[in-house]
Parts: C-alpha cells; sequence; structure tokens
C-alpha cells in the first residue's frame, strides 16, 4: 500500500478529532517550554514559549510564556527583546497580580544593570505616581530607587533614602534588610570606617539576640574586609560563642539547621574556612536524609576544591557519603569530579584563596561551636529531642509544680 499525500491528510485530519492524541494544552506547551529551558535548550524553549503565545494569546498561560522569554533574553543579554516581554506583561496585568510585580521588578533591574539609570529612575516615577495610594507598591519602588542610585554611583542619595526607610520599620527582618542594603553603600565606597560605627552605632539600638548576632558577624566582616585580621577573630569568636549558644537552646531542628546556615554563610565571607568545614561536616554527620546531606556536601565541595584546592579530600569525602548512602547522588558527584579534574575543566575553575585573612584563620585553632566541634553531640538534625543536656532540663517543669515531666517531643 502507497503512503499518498491524500492518506497522510486523512491521517492528520484524523488526529486532530481524536481527543488528547495532538492537541496540547496552553498548560502543556508551558512545561514543555519551561522543561527545555531547564534543559539549557534555550531556541527550544523559545520556539514553544512563542508558539503558545500565537495559538493561545488571551490565554493565561501566555503571559507565563512571556516571561520566560524575558528570562532567557536577559540571560542573552539581548536587553531590549526582554524588555519588550516584560511590557507586554506589564500593559495586560497589575501590579496586584504576581506577575506585574515581577515583571516591573525585572524591567528595573534590567535597565539598572545595563546602566540606563535615567529609563529606570523615569519607569519608576511613572510607576510610583500611578500607585501613589498603594502603600505596598511604593514602598517597593521606593527601595528600587535607591539600588538604582547605587548601582549609579550615587551611593550617598541610595543611603539617605535607606536611613529614612529603616527608621520607619520595627519589623526585624525588614530592619535587617535595610540594614544590610546600607552597609552595602559604605562597602561600595570602601568607607568602612564609616560601615564600622554604622554596624557599632546598630548594636546598641538592637533588642533582640537574633539582631545582636548578625551585628556582630557584620562587624568581625569589616574587620575582614580592612584585613584587620585580630580584630575580626576577636568578634568573630563572641559571635561563634552567641550562636552557640542559640543552637543549645532552640527545640525546633529547622531552626538549628537555619543559624548554622546564618553562621557557615558568614564564616566563607570573611574567610574562615576551616570553621565552614567544621559546621558543615558536623551537620553532615547527623543528618540521615541524603537529599540534606548531598546539598551540604554540594557546597562544602565546591569550597574545598575550589577556594582551597583540595580535590582529593573532596573526593574522599564523596565516597564515604556514598557508602553512608549507597542510594544518594554522591557517586555521581565524585565521578563528575574526576571527569573535570582529568580533563583540565577543574584547574580552569579553581582559584585557592592566599587572602592574608583566610591564611590566618588556616594557620591558628579552627574557630567553630563548640557543639560542633565535640564528637559527643548528638540530635542536631532532630526535633524529637533538644541537641544537649542544658536544652533537655529547660523542657521540665520548675520542682515547685507537681506537674508531669513534658514529653521529650515538645517542640515550639
Amino acid at each position: 500500500m502507497r503512503f499518498t499525500y491524500a492518506a497522510a491528510f486523512i491521517i492528520a485530519f484524523t488526529l486532530l478529532l481524536t481527543p488528547g492524541c495532538s492537541k496540547r494544552t496552553p498548560e502543556d506547551r508551558m512545561r514543555k517550554a519551561v522543561q527545555l529551558a531547564q534543559q539549557r535548550d534555550t531556541l527550544g524553549a523559545m520556539l514553544e514559549a512563542k508558539d503558545l503565545i500565537k495559538k493561545h494569546p488571551d490565554d493565561p498561560m501566555a503571559l507565563q510564556a512571556r516571561m520566560l522569554l524575558a528570562q532567557i533574553a536577559a540571560s542573552d543579554r539581548r536587553v531590549d527583546d526582554a524588555l519588550a516581554e516584560y511590557k507586554a506583561v506589564l500593559d495586560t496585568v497589575s501590579q496586584k497580580d504576581p506577575l506585574g510585580v515581577a515583571a516591573l521588578r525585572g524591567t528595573i533591574a534590567l535597565l539598572r544593570q545595563s546602566k540606563r539609570t535615567d529609563e529606570a529612575l523615569k519607569t519608576i516615577d511613572e510607576y510610583q505616581k500611578r500607585y501613589a495610594d498603594d502603600e505596598g507598591v511604593s514602598l517597593s519602588l521606593t527601595v528600587a530607587r535607591a539600588e538604582v542610585l547605587a548601582t549609579d554611583g550615587k551611593t550617598t542619595d541610595a543611603r539617605t533614602i535607606l536611613l529614612g526607610l529603616r527608621d520607619t520599620t520595627t519589623q526585624p527582618e525588614i530592619l535587617r534588610f535595610y540594614r544590610s542594603m546600607i552597609a552595602s553603600t559604605y562597602m561600595q565606597d570602601k568607607a568602612f570606617a564609616d560601615a564600622l560605627a554604622f554596624f557599632t552605632a546598630e548594636l546598641q539600638r538592637a533588642d533582640n539576640d537574633a539582631d545582636k548576632r548578625t551585628l556582630m558577624l557584620q562587624i568581625a566582616g569589616t574587620h575582614a574586609a580592612m584585613e584587620n585580621y585580630d580584630e575580626a577573630r576577636k568578634i568573630l569568636d563572641e559571635a561563634t560563642r552567641q550562636y552557640d549558644s542559640a543552637i543549645r537552646r532552640e527545640l525546633d531542628a529547622q531552626e538549628r539547621l537555619a543559624l548554622a546556615s546564618e553562621l557557615v554563610n558568614a564564616y566563607s565571607g570573611i574567610g574562615n574556612l576551616p570553621g565552614v568545614r567544621a559546621v558543615v561536616e558536623g551537620l553532615i554527620a547527623q543528618t540521615d536524609d541524603a537529599r540534606l546531606a548531598a546539598e551540604l556536601a554540594n557546597e562544602l565541595t565546591r569550597q574545598m576544591v575550589l577556594r582551597e584546592g583540595k580535590t582529593s579530600e573532596a573526593l574522599t569525602l564523596l565516597r564515604d557519603l556514598d557508602k553512608r548512602f549507597p542510594n544518594g547522588p554522591f557517586l555521581q558527584m565524585a565521578t563528575q569530579l574526576e571527569t573535570m579534574s582529568a580533563s583540565g575543566e577543574l584547574d580552569r575553575q579553581i582559584s585557592v584563596d592566599t587572602s592574608p585573612v583566610v591564611q590566618r584563620f588556616v594557620a591558628d585553632p579552627i574557630l567553630a561551636p563548640a557543639v560542633f566541634l565535640d564528637k559527643n553531640t548528638t540530635g542536631l538534625l532532630s526535633t524529637a529531642k533538644p541537641p544537649v543536656p542544658e536544652a533537655q532540663e529547660m523542657l521540665k517543669p520548675a520542682a515547685a509544680q507537681p506537674q508531669p515531666s513534658a514529653p521529650e517531643t515538645t517542640a515550639p
């Protein structure tokens, strides 16, 4: 039987009439576009997204497709193409819609990064005028204005805006955000003495332990940036003791992990690489979760290889983890690392950190919370009970109260 064009037409027509055979929904197309983008097939993702927009221009997924096209264009440095896609979204939805918020944020960020300061400020002015009665939108745009000014080198103007915002909030998370942005303007100017004065004043007015810990880390980081190792270590030592105490008192495993992560990030930025290893290795030793162990190992091996040049030690860590978690990704991670090393690709990426502060931390005794240095510590990542006897005692009622002991599973 010959396969004719007529037969092909009949087959195609039949497929169109058959439910579920060839007609894909906008959601299907969007899902495929995202999958292609994740696989770094940006051309395929773009074609899929554009086809979605063409065939379903009024479907909500069309806006999602435009956001994907904008992100791809931005990553390819096709700024005007990205801005055009964002504009199409902004012309369709308001700032009450999360997509509208994301599109406006993306627009301003692109203009800022492209040094198109006047256009960025004009966009901010336009939307602040349009949403003058919306406190949330206006506030986010004011923050964006400070970011644009700082990027343009107008750090004093940016700092003035941020200091004004800092004085209007009492919410800890927002306060920390403003404080970090203010500090970055000082660091951008390399005005380390001013940054220290700012952090010290903030420490004096801080009214909770979390803020005090964070500020001490920032003060230590500023001293490290000035290569003032002795003062950096002194402040970091005190901050470490405070984190150690907080971790010992905390009853929730996720909160303990969050505290440890804060300290690890600070250690890494300051240059206390041995401290990073002590904390992360302690966490890895405590967890029974292969996924968490993989996340921790991934970050640690990056430091060990790229900043310390200790590829063989990183491989040993991964192989040991493969023995603990045979169904985990550790063997694959080790194989990939070996392949990169053998091909010479790793050598091109390695940049051993030889800064004076890093070398001093390496030479001196390890600075890390005692709870991670003590090999007898247990229960760090378990919510069933606190990690140390002192915290366990806190769960028991006062002796004068004739109530039964609180169960070990109690946790806020």
